[in-house]
């Protein structure tokens, strides 16, 4: 309606046209909620409840007890959640309307006429109904015509609603080869189809043909119109828009046109537009026409998804371009090195297609050249491996810049053009590497839980499958850390002296569940180290989780809590390689220190384990690996050293656990004198985390290369000063480091998002990746000399059990490097450029 604004009798007139528009919709509401049940008077009104699967039921609030129980929701498939309802009686004594509406939209036989079907001709009892399990599909079969009679008597006599897709699937598997239950999940596709899409047009073009009957007709033109993701529309939104502008030939309002419109059964609603006055109506007639709906939250999932990979478009430059653009879809083509094309998914049948090499990187940018790489539940970046030829070199670089892991073949020359050389001498052997892995704790269990279980899955394998990034080691807590929801232990039982309290916790389900799942995808054997950051409150000195001393007269009890840890964890199959004696042993003398810690001193810790844990362990069949320490570098090597001085204690320990939280300001020099003193004791890393920090403002910093490179330059650093292994803190946490009942939040090399379903492989993974994908349990450190004093670049190198030189280098500087590796007393050299900012593997085979 349009008015002139400087008339206040035509103003009024507008406000009390609007008024009546509410008070007529009001009543009309009020009306149908004071009516009775309409399945008294055999009149279908309902009302539509939406169920998971996109099944509607019609019924009305109050029909249940009008009826008297003669009418019961029952469950009947997995398909369908709740659905159907149980028919007593024949027709005769069955006087209620009842009217069945499905979401899909595409069904040939409409569910009203499926009901139909049930009352009328077959269903004469309850005790029909009970039985849920559907009949062979042989038993279908006519001896008349010899061929079955399926579709049509099936349909008739059973109230199982799946079996009507039946008619429709047959149909697309026959005519394309193509089962729509893989249209309703999203699937993926591996390559791009044949020939554009012109093949599918001209096919549903010879069926159109072919067909007799209007709905296969339609069906097979919408097919085409699926390409261009026009299938999605729910039609019954549909509406009638009516705009009212002229009275007598004035840009004012009819009151009899409005009054007939205001009056009308089908009113949607009313709205202003350009000061005239609309008044919307509903459809009276819906003609479901499309042959796949799948709904509206799909279509707002789709067009997140294409925004998400239009933005990835600047990463890849000037290799990825739009090939095409729609309503709904969106088609990107990316070339990969060897101008191969692959596609990674699709989504909303074909309306999204993008292709990008298969075990690229889905890169996320948060600015800043902060980059994570995505995976979900159909797709995880993977490293290509191939095998070498003498001669050639295999390099794999990261930069901050957004690559991940891309590879490239160089071949050996007899050219060097670089003055920076790095010289390998496979002669000269070190240490014998033990592998690489990450701690399971709670707040990593209960992460990984939130995802889907094929994303969980996935993630796992990202860790420790043949396509991950080759992890040999876990570490999983005795009872609860920080990193719980709540602070506990396993008896917390005040005085139970006989342990009878003792009990795992939800949370072990999930990580003994993990366990098993990564020891089925593992060719390697899986090292399990443990250890309790403290014992039951009750035992120590202090009453507090938090801190204080274990009392000397519950030595014995607490090695048989252990023990009885141990029991529980083997009982589930899972198996402890090495323990420690107690996680950062110093912790436990700061008075209220914020969260578990226990304190022993090297003389009480040796005493406990010799005196104590280690005969109980060994008189129950138990032999783990013992590990001294598990604190900071500052206290090599005076803390080994101190606890080797009780008796036997030194020939009962195997190696020294160091956390790295204080490498920053120890030299690691102390590391090789604790090796020098102890040649045969191993020396291993068993926890590292970045935003741990009270300078830390951030304890999550999405797709920081900083702290990637902290890890990877502290790794060299470590194994070049004869560690035998590296052990992350928590798998994986959530974008906000937690949980952690303390509030101590940190970083973690995979952050879970579980209202997506995706998790994000940080730099700091990918920092990991770099090393233990490459060097496997059983590698030896190798010398590499010539770039030590080089302020930006660090290397290490290592012979591999295959006889692959593996080596390591990474590139500090904003600048890039070329660098010539060779081996010595060898004349062949390669030259590598090294990018600024950048992780990079060098493998290749030994040269004889």
């Amino acid at each position: 309606m349009r008015y002139d604004k400087r008339s206040p009798h035509e103003v009024h007139r507008v406000q009390t046209i609007m008024e009546r528009i509410d008070r007529e919709q009001r009543a009309r509401n009020l009306k149908k909620r004071m009516q009775p049940c309409a399945v008294r008077t055999r009149n279908p009104a309902s009302r539509t409840r939406n169920k998971q699967n996109s099944y509607d039921c019609l019924t009305s609030d109050n029909c249940q007890s009008n009826i008297d129980h003669r009418l019961s929701i029952t469950k009947i498939t997995k398909i369908v959640s709740e659905l159907i309802t149980e028919f007593v009686g024949s027709e005769s004594n069955f006087p209620y309307g009842l009217r069945f509406i499905d979401s899909y939209r595409f069904l040939a036989s409409s569910l009203d006429k499926l009901v139909i079907y049930i009352i009328r001709k077959k269903i004469d009892c309850a005790e029909k109904l009970e039985n849920l399990c559907l009949p062979p599909r042989e038993s279908f079969y006519s001896s008349l015509i010899g061929d079955t009679i399926y579709s049509d008597l099936y349909l008739k006599t059973n109230i199982l609603l799946a079996d009507v897709f039946e008619s429709f699937c047959d149909n697309c598997v026959a005519s394309y080869g193509l089962d729509p239950a893989y249209y309703y999940t999203l699937p993926s596709f591996t390559q791009l189809l044949p020939h554009d899409f012109r093949w599918v047009d001209d096919k549903n073009t010879k069926f159109r043909i072919l067909v007799k009957n209007d709905f296969e007709k339609s069906l097979y033109k919408l097919m085409n119109n699926a390409e261009f993701g026009k299938t999605v529309e729910n039609v019954r939104n549909r509406i009638n828009v009516k705009l009212l502008t002229k009275w007598q030939g004035k840009y004012v309002l009819h009151i009899n046109d409005a009054e007939a419109m205001i009056a009308k059964p089908n009113l949607h609603s009313h709205s202003i537009f350009s000061e005239n006055l609309t008044i919307k109506l509903r459809k009276l007639e819906v003609k479901f026409d499309k042959p796949i709906y799948v709904g509206m939250c799909i279509l707002d999932i789709s067009k997140t998804c294409l925004y998400e990979f239009h933005y990835m478009v600047p990463l890849f430059r000037e290799k990825c371009k739009i090939m095409y653009i729609d309503t709904d879809s969106l088609i990107l083509i990316k070339k990969s090195s060897s101008q191969q094309l692959k596609m990674l998914r699709t989504l909303i049948l074909i309306a999204v297609l993008i292709t990008v090499k298969g075990d690229e990187c889905i890169p996320r940018s948060f600015g800043n050249n902060s980059i994570v790489c995505v995976c979900n539940s159909t797709y995880c970046d993977t490293v290509s491996k191939q095998k070498l030829q003498q001669n050639q070199l295999l390099w794999y670089t990261s930069t901050e810049d957004g690559k991940r892991m891309q590879s490239s073949v160089m071949n050996f020359t007899a050219k060097n053009e670089s003055d920076l050389v790095l010289t390998v001498d496979v002669n000269q052997k070190f240490q014998k590497i033990q592998g690489f892995g990450g701690a399971m704790t709670d707040a990593a269990a209960l992460n990984i839980k939130t995802l889907s279980n094929k994303t969980q899955q996935i993630l796992l394998e990202s860790y420790f499958g043949s396509n991950g990034i080759g992890y040999t080691f876990t570490r999983i807590p005795i009872a609860g850390t920080d990193f719980s929801t709540r602070p506990y232990t396993y008896d917390d039982v005040p005085n139970d002296f006989t342990l009878s309290h003792f009990k795992l916790v939800e949370e072990d389900d999930f990580k003994i569940e993990y366990l098993h799942y990564i020891k089925n995808i593992m060719s390697d054997e899986l090292k399990i180290i443990t250890t309790a950051w403290s014992a039951p409150a009750w035992m120590k000195n202090s009453k507090s989780i938090t801190w204080g001393t274990l009392k000397s007269e519950y030595y014995q009890l607490y090695a048989d809590y252990i023990l009885k840890f141990f029991d529980a964890y083997k009982e589930r199959g899972i198996n402890i390689w090495g323990i420690t004696p107690g996680n950062e042993p110093l912790d436990g003398f700061i008075p209220f220190f914020p969260f578990n810690a226990m304190g022993w001193t090297p003389t009480t810790s040796a005493a406990w384990t010799v005196e104590h844990l280690a005969p109980t362990l060994a008189n129950a069949g138990y032999n783990p690996l013992y590990v001294a320490m598990d604190d900071q570098r500052f206290e090599i090597p005076w803390f080994t050293e101190l606890m080797f001085e009780y008796p036997k204690t030194k020939e009962l320990f195997s190696g020294t656990a160091v956390h790295w939280y204080a490498d920053e300001m120890f030299s690691p020099l102390r590391l090789t004198q604790l090796h020098d003193k102890y040649p045969d004791k191993f020396i291993l890393m068993t926890e590292a985390c970045t935003g741990s920090s009270p300078l830390d403002k951030e304890k999550v910093i999405l797709g920081s290369w900083e702290r990637g490179q902290k890890y990877a330059l502290d790794i060299i650093e470590n194994l070049s000063h004869w560690m035998v292994g590296w052990i992350d803190w928590n798998m994986a946490l959530n974008e906000y480091g937690a949980p952690n009942w303390a509030k101590n939040y940190v970083d973690s090399p995979i952050i879970v998002m579980p209202q997506t379903d995706e998790f994000y492989k940080q730099p700091m993974f990918y920092a990991i990746s770099h090393f233990s994908q490459f060097v496997p349990r059983n590698s030896y450190r190798i010398l590499s000399t010539g770039l030590e004093d080089n302020p930006n670049i660090k290397t290490i190198a290592f012979l591999t059990p295959e006889q692959y030189i593996v080596v390591v280098a990474v590139n500090k500087a904003y600048t890039a490097f070329t660098i010539t590796v060779k081996n010595k007393n060898k004349n062949n050299v390669v030259n590598v450029h090294l990018p600024a900012k950048s992780f990079n593997t060098l493998l290749y085979l030994a040269q004889e």
